[in-house]
């Protein structure tokens, strides 16, 4: 077995390296570290089997479960399929198109920059179980499973090439997706003052989204969002306040355009 463990940076470009070699299954782990400011669509079964493996892992530690983001997911799973057409990297988590991690999970969609992420990797494992116990018998990869800031997470599964699989499984600390629309990638900006409301009435309030996805908000395309989480579904909302009436509220955009970076408005 051999590990090597590369340098470490500043707090902006903080990077952790790890390679392992074992009889013919190979893993390997990174971290970038940021300074933190502040679910979907399933590639298959497999790809369940082991955010299911994570999240029990995770639960059995008393860690939060991580909800599945599409944008962590795209950028896992490109990196399992690169595996399995490519071979396993010759330079740690660099896909064959000469990307970093950090690098993948940005061009996603990802908010890179108000989160700390991580990815990790495994090929030759046949199973999500025997993925899972690769990792965790090594001490980065556990220490990445068992990370209790990381909120989201998408694994990427690819089989059939060089290897039996490939396993990645991308983390996050902010959770870009929490409802059903794919469009819609934000983080929370503002609402206005929660209202009182006696019982048998009803109440409006406006909540504000930045727009961190690379696409702008047109009204006149919009159509109805649920301000909950979506994986799991109704799950208690980090985007609210703790006097929010219920965990999955339907809401309307009323922003006319919200580019990229402007902050969007929605009445619930």
């Amino acid at each position: 077995m051999a590990v090597s463990i590369g340098p470490h940076r500043g707090a902006r470009g903080r990077e952790l390296l790890v390679r392992l070699l074992s009889c013919g299954l190979c893993l390997a782990a990174i971290v970038f570290g940021l300074v933190a400011q502040s679910a979907v669509a399933n590639a298959g079964p497999l790809n369940d089997s082991l955010l299911a493996a994570v999240n029990a892992y995770r639960a059995s530690r008393g860690l939060a479960t991580v909800v599945a983001s599409p944008t962590l997911l795209a950028a896992a799973q490109f990196m399992a399929d690169d595996i399995a057409s490519h071979g396993p990297p010759a330079i740690p988590h660099q896909s064959s198109d000469g990307r970093t991690a950090r690098q993948r999970m940005a061009d996603a969609g990802y908010p890179v920059g108000e989160a700390f992420t991580s990815e990790i990797i495994a090929w030759g494992a046949p199973t999500a179980d025997s993925a899972m116990r690769l990792w965790l018998n090594s001490a980065p990869h556990w220490a990445e499973l068992n990370d209790g800031r990381y909120r989201a997470a998408g694994v990427g599964v690819a089989c059939g090439g060089a290897f039996p699989c490939a396993w990645v499984v991308t983390f996050g600390t902010v959770i870009d997706q929490t409802y059903s629309l794919p469009q819609y990638h934000t983080s929370f900006y503002t609402e206005s003052p929660f209202p009182t409301v006696a019982p048998g009435e009803t109440a409006e309030w406006v909540i504000a989204f930045t727009n961190t996805g690379r696409s702008g908000w047109d009204l006149s395309a919009a159509t109805g969002v649920r301000l909950g989480t979506w994986s799991p579904q109704d799950a208690p909302s980090i985007l609210a306040t703790s006097a929010w009436i219920a965990p999955n509220r339907p809401a309307v955009q009323t922003t006319t355009w919200v580019g990229p970076g402007q902050q969007g408005w929605f009445r619930v």
